[in-house]
């Protein structure tokens, strides 16, 4: 895939990054083949990188949506998918005059994020498996360099596993004010965290595979939303998000910390599972 291929995908979204409009990029990744969306998910992660600039996220951005004050380090990677997705035009003349942030007021930055999601969810609604395809172009803020990712530092390995805790389900986020649930939950995830950094037979089936970081995304769902379950790998850090459906009755229950434990490992033998399975596919 050249520049004018990549850059024709990305007009499908005319400068949109509403759920509509990367429903419709989604639709036109499904016909892509497996080296044409690893292309187009590596010419986006670039695009987005060479936009990491302290010139650019100097610039103050007000829109509908945002004012200045509001552009962080975090929502600046949304602010370079934006102007990607507002086509070539629009990226170059950002790339080469960074005032052209703050002087359009139509960048739309609240969903922009998830175009770099859209290959994912297009390979999955293709093949009905999840995506371990990772392009070597870091799309996060940093202060580096431009250029492909290196592998991290060597990690102490008292900190291999990562785990964060998304409360998508309204009842079960309402809990969270609730000092007497929320409190013994937030200690038993530590607790269990630590079980985990201490598995060395984990740990060393991880190692095998050339990983040195693993971090564990947990949604926690209502009965019948779609529970995402993912696998990225970059250079030798893997992300896994999962979603789990939790109710009431068993986040307030003794069996909590029991269901914690095992969807835990599920995870982890979720993401050991994709990897090899990567690792042995053919032309891998």
């Amino acid at each position: 895939m050249n520049d004018a291929q990549f850059w024709r995908l990305i007009d499908v979204l005319r400068a949109r990054t509403d759920p509509a409009a990367v429903e419709l990029l989604i639709t036109e990744l499904t016909a892509l083949s497996d080296p044409d969306l690893e292309a187009f998910a590596t010419h986006l992660a670039k695009a987005v990188h060479d936009l990491d600039s302290e010139a650019l996220f100097a610039q103050p951005v007000d829109t509908d949506e945002f004012t200045p004050e509001d552009v962080d380090e975090d929502l600046f990677v949304a602010v370079r998918c934006a102007v990607v997705a507002a086509g070539r035009a629009a990226y170059e003349v950002a790339q080469e005059d960074p005032g052209e942030l703050s002087r359009r007021h139509d960048w739309q930055i609240a969903d922009a994020e998830s175009i770099l999601q859209a290959a994912d969810w297009a390979y999955e609604r293709r093949t009905g498996q999840s995506w371990t395809f990772a392009p070597d172009w870091e799309t996060e803020t940093s202060d580096k360099p431009a250029g492909p990712v290196t592998p991290p530092f060597e990690a102490d390995a008292s900190e291999w596993i990562d785990v964060d805790y998304h409360f998508d389900a309204d009842e079960i986020a309402d809990l969270s004010d609730d000092e007497s649930w929320f409190g013994p939950m937030f200690g038993t995830g530590l607790d269990l965290t630590q079980q985990l950094l201490a598995d060395t037979t984990l740990r060393q089936q991880y190692a095998a595979l050339g990983v040195r970081t693993v971090s564990i995304t947990v949604h926690f769902l209502s009965a019948g939303d779609e529970a995402p379950k993912r696998v990225k790998r970059r250079a030798d850090a893997v992300e896994i998000t999962v979603g789990r459906h939790l109710s009431v009755a068993v986040a307030t229950s003794p069996q909590l910390r029991q269901w914690m434990d095992a969807y835990l490992r599920d995870s982890l033998t979720l993401g050991l599972g994709r990897l090899a399975a990567r690792r042995s596919s053919p032309g891998r």
